[in-house]
């Protein structure tokens, strides 16, 4: 996504306000950034335009967690299934697709990795409506 200067501070200041825990999701950081200095209608049509950008992405799910989880089977229907990432996981997620967003190299502990590769791992229960993991 090639990415206007405005766009840009406004991606960056989402991603401060979700990494210090001021916002949990990036359509509702977004909305809250200001750019002095800056024509508000530019910044708010560069607003729009991200968050657009973002709910395309989502295909149709509300934010990245609902995403992430039905990306690895944890719906089931309308109801949760087996696993479900936890709110500190999900925030490294938001910040990670915002650093990509801006084309930066997306860093991540060795524990959030572990975190991360243990969410995606594939479990037998998935399909099969069971309301847990089991080990």
């Amino acid at each position: 996504m090639a990415l206007t200067t405005i766009e840009r501070k406004i991606l960056e200041s989402a991603r401060r306000m979700i990494r210090s825990r001021n916002e949990d999701y990036i359509c509702y950081a977004i909305n809250l950034v200001r750019v002095p200095g800056a024509d508000f209608s530019e910044v708010q049509s560069a607003k729009v335009r991200l968050k657009k950008y973002v709910m395309r992405k989502l295909n149709g799910k509300s934010n990245l967690g609902d995403w992430l989880a039905n990306k690895v089977g944890a719906f089931s229907g309308n109801r949760w299934n087996t696993k479900w990432m936890n709110l500190t996981l999900q925030r490294h997620a938001r910040v990670a697709w915002i650093t990509w967003m801006l084309g930066e190299e997306i860093k991540v502990s060795a524990n959030v990795r572990a975190a991360f590769d243990e969410y995606l791992k594939p479990s037998p229960y998935r399909y099969i409506g069971i309301d847990y993991d089991v080990d």
